[in-house]
């Protein structure tokens, strides 16, 4: 794999836009960072809250050279355990994952995943792998947000930007590699021990936005749940509201 190449921007309508925009020059390996982004999203077309340049916005470029065996429906689980890897061991901010792959801490989200595919002629050629990350911003900002925090509100005190993005990206590419190869096999039992789920979850994108019993974490990373009447259901994608 390339050596990971940081391409910063003062500011950019959306990281992930700009490198769907410009996907034929960039490789795997570059990670395009905003100090400011303008008009994030989110996962189902979600509008990003935050434009603060407290906070870090960037996108990975994926582009591997087998684009048919590469486990790309894993790629957002497998950010999702480096980044709350990283915020529980380095940061102690005791952080879990919300299926698939937000990062709360008390409720709060403190980062959000988004992966966005780029085909050109029909033919797949690879992904724009996201995440907005509230790092330094402070309460105010979160006063029509009361479901967000921040690291530094949590810890009580800023942290070093620069050092976050910088290790992060550094973990994220350590096992990219043998993710590529194993997929969510290399990732599982973290994965499982890091997400947290009531007994009863209500799912968007499921028949009626549903209520469920969680049942399980599937060993491909999809939820298994069971419905009012017993069965058993897999879901693949969707939002736990509660």
């Amino acid at each position: 794999m390339n050596t990971p190449c940081l391409k910063r921007y003062k500011e950019l309508k959306s990281t992930n836009s700009f490198v769907l925009d410009n996907f034929d020059g960039l490789k795997t390996g570059d990670v395009v960072i905003a100090d400011v982004q303008t008009a994030g999203r989110g996962r189902f077309d979600r509008v990003w809250q935050g434009s603060s340049s407290d906070n870090i916005y960037m996108t990975f470029v994926i582009k591997p050279s087998n684009t048919t065996d590469f486990p790309y429906v894993n790629l957002t689980q497998y950010l999702s355990v480096v980044l709350n890897r990283i915020l529980n061991r380095d940061y102690d901010v005791k952080s879990n994952i919300k299926w698939p792959n937000d990062i709360l801490c008390d409720g709060k989200k403190l980062a959000g995943i988004l992966a966005e595919g780029k085909a050109t002629g029909g033919n797949f050629k690879g992904v724009a792998l996201g995440v907005g990350i509230n790092v330094n911003c402070d309460l105010s900002v979160f006063e029509n947000l009361p479901q967000a925090s921040s690291i530094s509100v949590i810890l009580g005190k800023n942290i070093d930007k620069e050092n976050f993005l910088k290790n992060l990206v550094n973990e994220f590419f350590r096992d990219f590699e043998e993710f590529s190869k194993r997929g969510f096999g290399l990732i599982a039992n973290e994965y499982k021990n890091m997400c947290k789920f009531n007994k009863k979850l209500k799912i968007s994108g499921s028949a009626n936005n549903g209520e469920y019993k969680f049942d399980a974490l599937n060993d491909d990373g999809t939820l298994r749940v069971i419905d009012v009447k017993g069965k058993k259901i897999t879901i693949v994608n969707g939002d736990i509201l509660c």
